[in-house]
């Protein structure tokens, strides 16, 4: 995980941009602020000045306040309480590895960050790669008005970056796939040019996934002093850190969430947002005779008839069919 010192640069965090859109709310700027850490029940956040001051709940507050969260705050005595929740433009969220109550969710959802333009989701090629394991992150962390991007971080493994890319673009062409490594600085052109000032990111991937390395290099400060996670003999990262962080990057770029790694990637609500993986059957389903086609064994079937004639590949067709089953 990378210390918020790195985060110590002269920034606001998105609030004069969530001011200029929000000119018709009547909100004191004054007591207004964006949360950029937390830790428990303790939440750092940020002023339009680019002060910052340390918050917390109010007792017998059940709202989850997230970092990403645009929110207003009090002064009682010598603490500081988060009053406001604003509205969200999204929020991210998982199934919590603990059980654990909140009003916006199913119990055992947990709420991760709000208000992001880019999710990047790190896959490292020397850790063990499944599709099924795609699938899950991208269903559970793809949400609306935010871009979702597939990092093969250590593709300096090269023979394990080509086995894994080649299965993800074979099978989902239409997500989008960069490669990394930092034996190659030139690889992270790509990435920053897909980053924009006042833009919120967030990174999300499981220990050892090389996202604090990734961070080093976004804010200019890959001196290698900043500690990331150590990977076991298995491939499999240790846990190091337990809240999420909101990181100033270097001009131009905005800001990402670093996330702490997990093992669990999955989600308790009624939806999982798998359009992202099979549009193409999205798509040619509007043309199935029945609207609740499972595109099996019904008649005037426009996904089988594109698989027939090879449009549609029969391998994506049997994991939208195997990702139905698990939802049903």
């Amino acid at each position: 995980m990378v210390d918020l010192s790195i985060a110590n640069k002269v920034k606001d965090f998105g609030l004069k941009k969530f001011i200029e859109g929000r000119k018709c709310l009547e909100i004191s700027e004054n007591n207004l602020a964006r949360i950029i850490k937390k830790d428990n029940n303790s939440y750092t956040l940020v002023k339009e000045d680019e002060s910052r001051i340390q918050a917390k709940k109010i007792k017998k507050d059940a709202r989850d306040f997230v970092v990403g969260d645009f929110v207003t705050y009090i002064q009682k005595a010598e603490h500081v309480f988060l009053e406001d929740l604003l509205e969200r433009k999204n929020l991210i969220s998982k199934k919590s590895s603990e059980a654990r109550k909140s009003v916006h969710f199913k119990e055992e959802e947990q709420a991760m960050a709000a208000n992001v333009d880019r999710i990047f989701i790190a896959l490292a090629c020397d850790q063990r790669f499944t599709i099924s394991k795609l699938e899950r992150y991208v269903a559970t962390f793809s949400i609306k008005d935010a871009e979702l991007i597939i990092l093969l971080t250590k593709s300096d493994f090269k023979k394990k970056f080509k086995k894994i890319h080649d299965q993800i673009t074979g099978l989902y062409p239409n997500l989008k796939v960069i490669p990394l490594t930092t034996s190659n600085g030139k690889s992270f052109d790509v990435l920053k040019s897909l980053l924009n000032d006042n833009d919120t990111s967030i990174i999300i991937g499981a220990s050892g996934a090389g996202k604090s390395t990734l961070i080093n290099f976004l804010t200019g400060e890959n001196t290698g002093s900043e500690r990331t996670n150590e990977v076991r003999s298995d491939g499999k990262g240790k846990h190091t850190t337990t809240g999420s962080t909101m990181i100033a990057l270097e001009p131009g770029m905005g800001y990402i969430i670093d996330t702490p790694g997990f093992k669990t990637i999955d989600t308790t609500k009624d939806e999982r947002s798998d359009e992202l993986l099979f549009q193409p059957i999205y798509e040619l389903a509007t043309s199935c005779k029945f609207n609740d086609c499972k595109h099996d064994s019904e008649p005037k079937c426009a996904v089988k008839e594109a698989v027939k004639n090879g449009t549609l590949t029969k391998e994506l067709l049997e994991r939208y069919q195997a990702n139905l089953r698990i939802k049903g």
